[in-house]
């Protein structure tokens, strides 16, 4: 969360290295804590080309990227372990398949209703960030489409043999904001609707799960 939200901040002021290095470095910390995430650096990637960044910025956010897992493997050699053990067990934790996703037959009905009814909500931010794209201010614009990729990715990582169901934390971060947007951008009525919907749906699961 706090590594989406520097993000965010690095491209509503372009020239904030600062946020910038601090953003890819918590993007970099969370492949140390959670392995998957390593799929997110297509979001970096995605940047140079959506914003775009220099090439200083570049390296920047490429450096601030790559510490935590650096620093994390120097830690590990001086201890006694060879140089090259972090990225095996990220490498490892990928192809395994020792964290299944999910049981079908175990998900409560008001978790599929409420993603089914997040993701009626995600589809409306997109088609009306597609649709009104000219009548939004340009970091706004290009900021949903940074978030609406890492959406993409992140499901795509589910397929990943070692991708368990921790990764639908991290879809919900960039989700969040899309749809706060979405609703932001709907009639008063039908924003009422959806909203005391979800908070429903999340009380019952509490409450019943």
């Amino acid at each position: 969360a706090f590594g989406t939200m520097f993000m965010i901040r690095s491209v509503q002021f372009l020239n904030d290295k600062e946020s910038l290095f601090t953003g890819a470095l918590l993007l970099g910390t969370t492949v140390v804590i959670y392995p998957p995430c390593i799929t997110l650096v297509a979001i970096l990637l995605l940047a140079v080309f959506i914003f775009p960044l220099s090439f200083r910025q570049i390296v920047i956010a490429f450096t601030g990227y790559l510490l935590p897992i650096i620093g994390v493997s120097y830690v590990g050699w001086y201890m006694g372990g060879n140089i090259t053990d972090v990225p095996l067990n990220i490498y490892n934790t990928l192809i395994s398949n020792t964290n299944p996703l999910f049981n079908l037959e175990s998900i409560p009905f008001c978790a599929i209703a409420l993603v089914a009814l997040l993701a009626i909500i995600l589809l409306y931010g997109v088609m009306v960030g597609i649709y009104h794209r000219y009548t939004l201010l340009v970091p706004v614009r290009k900021t949903i489409q940074l978030l609406l990729w890492m959406v993409v990715i992140s499901i795509a990582t589910l397929l990943l043999p070692g991708c368990g169901i921790t990764m639908l934390t991290v879809i919900a971060v960039p989700a969040a904001v899309i749809s706060a947007f979405a609703l932001d951008r709907m009639t008063q009525r039908w924003a009422n609707i959806f909203y005391i919907s979800l908070i429903v749906l999340i009380l019952l699961h509490l409450l019943f799960y």
